[in-house]
């Protein structure tokens, strides 16, 4: 009793381990579910600004387009003005692609750190699952300890046969039909068997003559 004891012991400690992954993969998971919307606002906002900064190219170049057929018309004074106009927009244009290759810079950041939330978080399932399979055979392990230690307590030497507890389940081999039948603290020699002394070869139940 005293292994089968040691045993679900052991069972429940990988267990309430598994319990405790499975728990920080959530809460690892919750975090990178946070930061993969974070990334995609942060996408979505270098989208926009490189939309405006492609209006601003377009813009700069339509005045560039204008100051040339102002100048070619001899208007000298608004070729200067929208040459002026021109470079404002340009310079517009350079500032916004500052922010965006920051703003890039940031979000590869973040994506680093996603992906590290998620590999963390794989790696504790895996760890959790390997716990899970470790209390299974544990368990597994109990249970062939127990039934051994029962069968000992009811038949501890050949021939002979121990007093039953109380509670101690009593486990009979049918070799005829290859199945177990199960009862609860009564005579083995009275259940389901032919009350004459058994034979000398273990084979229960002695086959009845026709």
């Amino acid at each position: 009793m005293a292994k089968t004891e040691e045993l679900y012991r052991k069972a429940e400690e990988f267990s309430e381990k598994a319990g405790e992954l499975f728990k920080e993969s959530d809460q690892l998971r919750e975090e990178a579910n946070d930061v993969w919307q974070d990334c995609e606002e942060r996408q979505e906002a270098i989208d926009d600004l490189r939309a405006e900064a492609r209006q601003l190219v377009q813009e700069f170049r339509d005045l560039y387009q204008q100051s040339q057929e102002a100048y070619g018309d001899g208007d000298g004074a608004l070729a200067k003005q929208l040459s002026l106009e021109g470079r404002e927009k340009q310079n517009e244009c350079g500032e916004i692609n500052e922010e965006v290759g920051e703003r890039i810079r940031e979000l590869r950041g973040l994506r680093e750190k996603l992906s590290s939330l998620n590999q963390e978080a794989k790696q504790k399932r895996e760890e959790a699952f390997a716990c899970v399979e470790e209390v299974r055979r544990l368990r597994e392990q109990a249970k062939s300890a127990n039934k051994e230690w029962r069968i000992s307590e009811v038949h501890p030497g050949e021939g002979k046969s121990a007093p039953l507890g109380e509670h101690i389940d009593v486990y009979h081999q049918d070799v005829k039909r290859g199945k177990r039948d199960r009862s609860h603290g009564e005579d083995p020699l009275k259940v389901g068997y032919d009350k004459r002394k058994p034979r000398t070869r273990d084979i229960w139940p002695p086959r009845k003559k026709k």
